[in-house]
């Protein structure tokens, strides 16, 4: 039951084409078809040449490297050989495609957005906030996802409004992004000065 592919689509030996890819064979901690819908995107993207892929040494060397951290997650059986968690493959691809949200990016200029994907679950439209084929209605639809799950679950679809509100997380959440950001800057600026400083010693 083991499976020699590249993020479980590419077959090494055809990776001077990648003319060939499969979709679905995962087995997903999380929604198979969001996984399957930017599989499908990752493979247009490669067949029309705007993404590029590993070598077909460099696939190997992965699949080897994701059988040896499953080995080390699970129990040895026919089960779990196509286990992927389903947020950590989405970023993954996302990554390659050029879709992946920049977090960082976004706590500056959609700070309420940021905080919104920060707490929930990735779906399909994360993927579309940027990168090749944008969809403009993704921002509504990510900001709107958990009032569309409660009032999927609320008697007769009306939501009971919640007695307060707390905006403490959001304001904790920003502040240390910013004080994480300044950090980086900081140590940054630090080690091009070390490094500035050494030319001359």
């Amino acid at each position: 039951n083991q499976v020699s592919l590249y993020l479980n689509m590419f077959a090494p030996e055809l990776s001077d084409h990648n003319s060939l890819a499969i979709i679905g064979l995962v087995q997903a901690w999380g929604s198979v078809m969001p996984i399957s819908e930017i599989q499908s995107r990752l493979f247009y993207d490669a067949l029309i040449g705007n993404t590029k892929l590993p070598k077909k040494a460099e696939m190997l060397k992965l699949i080897d490297e994701n059988r040896d951290e499953m080995q080390k997650r699970y129990v040895k059986s026919p089960r779990h050989t196509i286990q992927v968690d389903f947020g950590i493959y989405m970023d993954k691809i996302g990554a390659i495609l050029g879709c992946k949200p920049n977090l960082l990016k976004l706590m500056f200029t959609d700070p309420a957005l940021a905080w919104t994907l920060w707490n929930s679950p990735p779906v399909s439209c994360t993927y579309r906030l940027t990168g090749p084929k944008p969809w403009p209605g993704a921002r509504d639809t990510i900001m709107g996802m958990k009032e569309r799950i409660f009032r999927g679950m609320a008697p007769d679809g009306k939501i009971i409004p919640r007695k307060s509100v707390n905006n403490f997380s959001f304001l904790k959440f920003f502040t240390s992004a910013l004080i994480l950001a300044i950090g980086i800057g900081i140590y940054t600026k630090k080690i091009q000065y070390q490094n500035f400083v050494n030319r001359f010693k």
